[in-house]
């Protein structure tokens, strides 16, 4: 007997995720490569072997794909399935590519396509948070600052393309360095992967040799074995996040704040800090039984928020009829 799934991948600026996810919210399968960025030729080709490769155990498995849901770094116009902004060079050409009817046409099933910080926001509130909320906010923390907003039991798109929400440009710092972006002192200049090991790498340079690792996974481990280089990082970091999200559950009221992305494997440390933060510039009744909590789909929730966009069963949250 045949069972249905549906193929979720998340094409993010460092890496591509990817897995087979059933009615039932399981993973069957998945994997991750690294994300080229040589061209968007090179990042469509890359998908399209991982997409293969699950297609491929789906047959083995009789196991039928339904269609296929795609996460991507950068603005997307939804209606369109097109990348429409938000890259700053960090894949070459990558604006203006249709993904969706790229992969239509490749494997000649239903797509749905939408940035990371939706899909990751989609997938920790589809599959563990409904019950939960109905008012929340998500910061994806990778290569850039993804975002997320569920407002009312739907993923808040806002008015233009359809895009969403972009509080990794929030200006926290008028003064501060230089984003990708062009402004200065966005919430990403300061808390980006990329922002996060060089911080950690200049201290420590100081006082020793620089580790082979400074990604976000690394300074946790260094923080747990009482490094004080990495102390100072994740205090800073958690500063930097929580003046954001404190700003922004003055502006919406989140019942729920969630973390994810590679930095939310610092584990408690962190959500404590960015707690403390948000609960002392957050207004009034605004951080009444809030909750802050790191993801509980760790790096995988854009896959499964991928999934969900070609879920008929959630077109009510997701904002896409997949019924059409």
């Amino acid at each position: 007997m045949s069972i249905s799934s549906v193929i979720g991948i998340d094409i993010g600026g460092t890496n591509t995720k990817f897995g087979i996810v059933d009615a039932s919210g399981d993973i069957v399968h998945q994997g991750q490569e690294p994300t080229s960025r040589i061209s968007s030729n090179a990042v469509l080709k890359r998908a399209t072997e991982c997409i293969q490769r699950l297609l491929d155990i789906a047959e083995k498995n009789d196991t039928t794909v339904e269609g296929i849901g795609v996460a991507v770094t950068g603005q997307v116009d939804v209606s369109r399935g097109v990348v429409a902004g938000g890259i700053y060079g960090k894949i070459r050409g990558w604006i203006g590519t249709p993904v969706k009817e790229f992969f239509s046409e490749k494997f000649g099933l239903p797509v749905e396509v939408d940035n990371d910080g939706n899909t990751a926001i989609l997938g920790e509130y589809v599959f563990h948070r409904r019950d939960e909320c109905k008012n929340m906010i998500m910061l994806t923390i990778g290569t850039g600052v993804g975002t997320g907003i569920i407002l009312d039991g739907r993923l808040f798109r806002g008015g233009n393309g359809n895009i969403g929400s972009e509080l990794g440009h929030m200006v926290i710092d008028p003064n501060g360095p230089i984003c990708q972006c062009g402004n200065r002192g966005c919430l990403e200049a300061f808390v980006s992967g990329g922002a996060i090991s060089e911080r950690y790498s200049g201290l420590v340079c100081r006082s020793q040799k620089v580790p082979t690792r400074t990604d976000p996974d690394a300074i946790g481990k260094a923080y747990a074995n009482g490094d004080k280089n990495a102390a100072v990082v994740v205090r800073e970091v958690a500063e930097y996040i929580g003046t954001a999200l404190g700003n922004a559950c003055n502006l919406l009221g989140p019942e729920m704040v969630v973390i994810g992305g590679g930095i939310s494997g610092i584990g408690e440390p962190l959500i404590s800090y960015i707690s403390e933060r948000i609960g002392a510039i957050s207004f009034g009744l605004s951080r009444n039984n809030l909750k802050i909590e790191a993801a509980r789909l760790g790096t995988y929730a854009g896959v499964f928020g991928a999934a969900t966009l070609v879920m008929s069963d959630y077109s009510s949250i997701t904002g896409i009829d997949n019924r059409r």
